[in-house]
């Protein structure tokens, strides 16, 4: 075992760690490395456990790393300058525990391949530059607890076989460009908007069986609320434009809608005329349904006996 965690290491990853043979788990995590990965790792056949992530390392993935079937708990890339695709071989680890390559500048399609990790639990592969579809060889990943594909450039529909993976507990796809409906059949969890089942606890005489939360994050849904006085033909121009970019640094619009109903009511319905004087989006709140309510009236004026709210005859 060699762990050399967080020891401020500089400089590439010595090529003679590949005469090693009898090295079993490896830590290189949390330094200052860089350059790229030397195939002489592959050498080292007996690796159970791979842990490389928070480093400057770039170039591509060795296949001669990715593909070692010895591996059976961890491997951990995250956090560094990865580029290129992942290679196929990735299917040899069917005996993997967790994959994370998580943070890196991957592209590429997934891999087919990645469905014969028949044994992962977590598998990460968050905050790169994958795209197209997600395969459907991952249906064989029943196993998996955690699945992150967020913040990618997947697109298609939001994979029904998901509603089948049983032991999962999170599952986030968040900023990509899937479609269709959350496959909520079979899975349990707390969020309403989801209509998902409560969790169930299986109580018998010896044993106590809970099912495990299933989070679900299908999109990071932003709200923001512009003040707008006569400029409406403007704000919904903005909002189509942002309507139609994707980046993961730009808040993403879906809709734009506008009411004055709650000012009309203020302003001439009441026995007083009451002005609010705070109209700001940190004093409108939403409920479940996404209704708008305003609120804090800290500031707010009545206006006794006005007929035209223009005149200074407030209290």
């Amino acid at each position: 075992i060699l762990e050399l965690q967080g020891k401020k290491l500089l400089g590439n990853i010595p090529l003679s760690i590949g005469n090693l043979k009898i090295l079993i788990q490896l830590d290189l995590s949390d330094n200052f490395l860089e350059g790229n990965i030397q195939t002489s790792l592959g050498k080292c056949e007996r690796f159970v456990q791979i842990e490389l992530s928070n480093n400057h390392l770039s170039g591509t993935i060795p296949p001669e790393l990715i593909g070692l079937s010895s591996l059976l708990i961890a491997l951990d890339l995250s956090r560094n300058h990865f580029s290129g695709s992942l290679p196929t071989e990735v299917g040899n680890l069917k005996n993997l525990g967790i994959l994370n390559v998580s943070k890196n500048l991957l592209a590429g399609e997934i891999p087919r391949s990645l469905g014969s990790c028949v044994r992962l639990e977590q598998l990460d592969m968050q905050g790169n530059l994958f795209h197209g579809h997600i395969p459907s060889s991952l249906s064989s990943l029943r196993g998996l607890v955690a699945l992150d594909l967020s913040q990618n450039n997947l697109l298609g529909e939001i994979p029904e076989f998901l509603a089948g993976f049983r032991l999962l507990q999170i599952l986030n796809l968040s900023y990509n460009d899937l479609e269709g409906v959350v496959p909520i059949k079979g899975l349990c969890g707390v969020i309403p908007e989801l209509q998902q089942p409560k969790c169930t606890k299986n109580n018998s005489s010896n044993q106590k069986i809970s099912k495990g939360l299933k989070v679900i994050i299908i999109s990071t849904v932003s709200f923001f609320f512009k003040i707008v006085h006569g400029a409406s033909k403007s704000f919904i121009a903005e909002c189509k434009a942002l309507r139609n970019v994707r980046h993961k640094n730009l808040v993403r619009v879906l809709t734009s809608c506008s009411s004055i109903d709650f000012q009309d009511y203020l302003h001439h319905d009441c026995q007083e005329p009451i002005l609010h004087c705070d109209l700001k989006p940190s004093n409108v709140l939403l409920d479940n349904d996404l209704t708008a309510y305003v609120g804090d009236f800290g500031l707010a004026i009545f206006c006794q006996g006005v007929s035209n709210l223009n005149q200074s005859n407030c209290i």
